[in-house]
């Protein structure tokens, strides 16, 4: 008979090991030595952060008949082969679609170099082409990321002790270990707190640091080289509205002693949760704004705040763009909403600020959206695509065009949902079927000499496996097969220029 009371304690001695051992939560001296152990882990912005998930899980080089190309890991979802996920959950690994990984890995780069986030990634192609199926598989890579010792991100929040702790205990505060430790609140149990106010944008605790300070600390410190650059929101950031307001009338209460103020701050790490909307976000196509406030100083709590913060009008800020800050927030779909909806994309792509009528709301997110050809091609013809045009990166997702790569994604979906042995070949005469719905004859004229008449000349099931394992017809001679091959890529890039608007009619799935 297993012992609960035995078992009980069993787990609450893991669960509060790995709470200790993950440093869950830290007084701001205790981060301060986080950082001095680990400088670029602590001072990256959202972009920096994103890319070094995509390395952190390495990359592969995949042989495919127009030649190889590098294929980033995350998106076979390794850290997922162990869990079963409900349909719906985009668990499957993403197959194919190596040339978008490495646009969106090119992209992220550059937001790096630039020191910031100044464009919106937009995802464009046909139903069922994986769009969602991509950013599911970064936002899941991220979650486990935030979870590794170097994908660790913090946050803080503000700590008021009650009456009797301050006027009962000689030091204020609970002391952080060591001989030249700074007093602290961030350790104090529940009931010895009165209020506890949290950063809903969840600002970076370096923010806390006076900037002048704060640039020569992650200049010496922090050493940007080619493989890390320190952003322009990490060396000039600032407090959100709220945290300003609380840190200023503190510094104020406190005659400028700065030591006091910090004490008053609680280090918290946080992870990444797309269930609880924490640092990635999907922002569906429906009739709402994306970010409000409330105020919050009416909570009766916030009658324990000290007297110089009960006069402060505190308001929090609240919605995806909010609950997304510091990861990745997905449009769904967003050329679906009024035009009145996401217009102010404009001015916040370019600058990182949406404006709220009390305050701004400075963002460090990297947005993606995602679109159909259908309506991305009625939108370029609104008056305002010219505005839109220079804050988007438009990164096209095709439909999978090589049998094989079709064929496993069939593959996963019937283990998952039907769990039955199926007829030989099944698989591949379905994933056959849907590639033939999607190639288009190929365009003779953009071809000179003996490749236009190849090219004329080829049948949709000859097109079809010469795209999936380089093989050409077997009518022709080796010349001209030779000739076919060298430019299997013209072929392959030809319909990059008339992309189709027409949905194929191919089992639904998520690749």
């Amino acid at each position: 008979m297993v012992d609960s009371l035995r078992y009980l304690k069993t787990v609450g001695e893991q669960v509060q090991g790995a709470f200790l051992g993950n440093k869950t939560i830290l007084a701001f001296q205790e981060y301060m030595e986080a950082f001095f152990e680990a400088p670029r882990v602590h001072a990256r912005d959202s972009a920096q952060f994103i890319r070094d998930c995509f390395d952190f899980y390495g990359t592969e080089m995949v042989q495919k008949p127009s030649g190889p190309v590098r294929r980033f890991k995350l998106f076979d979802r390794p850290f997922d082969q162990a869990a079963t996920l409900q349909e719906g959950e985009g668990g499957a690994p993403v197959v194919g679609q190596e040339e978008v990984q490495n646009a969106i890995y090119r992209i992220l780069s550059s937001f790096v170099r630039a020191g910031r986030v100044h464009k919106l990634i937009l995802l464009h192609g046909p139903n069922g082409s994986a769009k969602s199926s991509l950013v599911a598989a970064i936002q899941r890579a991220l979650e486990d990321y935030s979870r590794k010792d170097a994908g660790a991100l913090y946050r803080f929040n503000w700590i008021f002790p009650n009456e009797r702790l301050v006027k009962g205990s000689i030091g204020f505060g609970d002391k952080v270990a060591g001989p030249h430790a700074v007093e602290s609140h961030a350790h104090l149990e529940g009931e010895q707190i009165d209020a506890r106010l949290i950063c809903e944008m969840k600002d970076h605790p370096l923010f806390l640091v006076p900037r002048g300070e704060r640039q020569r600390l992650l200049l010496e410190h922090a050493r940007p080289g080619a493989d890390f650059q320190l952003s322009a929101g990490v060396l000039e950031g600032e407090l959100c509205h709220k945290c300003r307001q609380i840190y200023a009338a503190l510094l104020q209460s406190y005659n400028g002693d700065v030591l006091k103020v910090l004490r008053h701050v609680q280090v918290e790490r946080f992870y990444v949760s797309r269930r609880y909307m924490i640092g990635a976000v999907t922002v569906e196509p429906q009739m709402s704004v994306d970010a409000d406030y409330r105020q919050v100083t009416s909570d009766r709590s916030h009658g324990a705040l000290p007297g110089s913060l009960q006069n402060l009008s505190l308001y929090e800020p609240y919605g995806p763009l909010v609950a997304g800050n510091r990861g990745v927030i997905e449009f769904s779909d967003l050329l679906k909403r009024p035009l009145e909806h996401y217009k102010y994309l404009l001015g916040s792509i370019e600058t990182g600020i949406a404006r709220m009528s009390h305050f701004l709301l400075h963002l460090d997110s990297v947005l993606v959206a995602s679109s159909n050809e259908k309506h991305l091609s009625a939108f370029k013809e609104m008056g305002d695509f010219a505005s839109f045009k220079g804050r988007i990166e438009l990164v096209r997702v095709p439909y999978l065009r090589r049998i094989e790569e079709e064929e496993r994604v069939y593959q996963h979906r019937l283990r998952e949902t039907i769990g039955k042995h199926l007829a030989p070949h099944a698989t591949w005469v379905a994933a056959l079927w849907a590639v033939l719905t999607r190639l288009k004859k190929p365009v003779g004229d953009r071809y000179k000499g003996d490749l236009k008449k190849l090219a004329d000349h080829l049948t949709p099931l000859e097109k079809a496996r010469l795209y999936d394992d380089g093989r050409a017809p077997d009518r022709l001679g080796n010349q001209q097969a030779r000739e076919l091959k060298k430019h299997l890529q013209e072929l392959w890039r030809e319909s990059d220029s008339y992309p189709t608007t027409r949905a194929a009619p191919a089992p639904r799935r998520a690749n």
